[in-house]
Formats: structure tokens, C-alpha cells, sequence
């Protein structure tokens, strides 16, 4: 994700696809549905996010309202912002998930090295760490698709 600083304040750019007309009136229309976000039209359908009542060290992801979004549309996007670390969950919110303070990144390493050698010692499964990406069912059975990075997963041989 690409940094600008502007007036003390970071913003990140979001190429989105052509099927997603950013248009002024579309764009007053996420800017409502995202108060805490500032939103910017950039140049060749680019939006930019930039932080506003929502400061972004305060978070580990950034939560954004992209009505009329598919999952056709956001495969789309995540081809064309590889750098960026998205998950989406078919209801037009896209998370964002952003690094992290050191101490985050210490416990979170703990928990992944714990987890892999319990199933090393017990051969019974495979850790992942963050950015692995997971399309996952929809837990509330809607029957539509959910896209899941979390910082640290496990599958057991017998699901894989």
C-alpha cells in the first residue's frame, strides 16, 4: 500500500476495476456510507482513503464501504492492488489490514510458533501466517463467499 503524506495526514491509494464507474455522484455516495473516511477520486478510476476522524495507527485494518461491489468486482480490484492485504465477505465492506506495532507482530509470532509445533510434534496439520488468503462459506449460511486473512491459521491434514 502505497503512503502519502498530505497535511500530516496518510492516505492510501485503491486502483479500482473498470466495472466500478467512480463517479463524483458515486463517490458522495461511499463518502456517506464511510463518515470516518476521507475519499478522493485519483486519476485512471483510483480512490484515495485518506485518514480523517479514523486515524489508521489506531487499527489494524481500515473497514471501507464500497456499495455496488461484487465478488466478481473484487477479484478484480485484489489483481490490481497485489501489494495491498484485502479480505471481503459479499456485503460490499472491504477490509484492508495494515501492518502492525512490533509488539503485534512479537505476540502474533509467538501464538504462529506455538501452534506450529504443536502440529509438527503431533503431525497432525499445517500453520499459515498472514498474508495467506482463505475463501471460506459464509458461517451464516447465506450460501455466498467469504475472503479471510487472518494473521495466523492451522488446517489439519484430514480438512486440507
Amino acid at each position: 500500500m502505497t503512503s502519502i503524506y498530505k497535511n500530516k495526514k496518510r492516505s492510501y491509494s485503491i486502483r479500482l476495476p473498470k466495472g466500478y464507474f467512480l463517479t463524483e455522484e458515486k463517490l458522495q455516495e461511499l463518502q456517506a456510507c464511510n463518515p470516518d473516511l476521507q475519499l478522493c477520486i485519483g486519476d485512471e478510476n483510483l480512490l484515495n482513503v485518506v485518514e480523517h476522524k479514523f486515524l489508521f495507527d489506531d487499527y489494524g485494518s481500515i473497514h471501507l464501504k464500497l456499495t455496488g461491489l461484487t465478488a466478481n468486482l473484487f477479484e478484480e480490484m485484489h489483481e490490481l492492488n497485489k501489494e495491498i492485504n484485502f479480505e471481503f465477505d459479499d456485503t460490499e465492506e472491504v477490509w484492508i489490514k495494515m501492518g502492525v506495532y512490533a509488539l503485534i507482530g512479537l505476540i502474533t509470532m509467538a501464538i504462529g510458533a506455538s501452534i506450529y509445533n504443536w502440529a509438527k510434534s503431533k503431525r497432525i496439520g499445517n500453520v499459515y501466517a498472514d498474508p495467506t488468503e482463505y475463501e471460506l462459506d459464509d458461517p451464516k449460511g447465506s450460501g455466498k463467499k467469504i475472503n479471510r486473512i487472518p494473521d495466523v491459521s492451522y488446517i489439519s491434514y484430514e480438512t486440507a
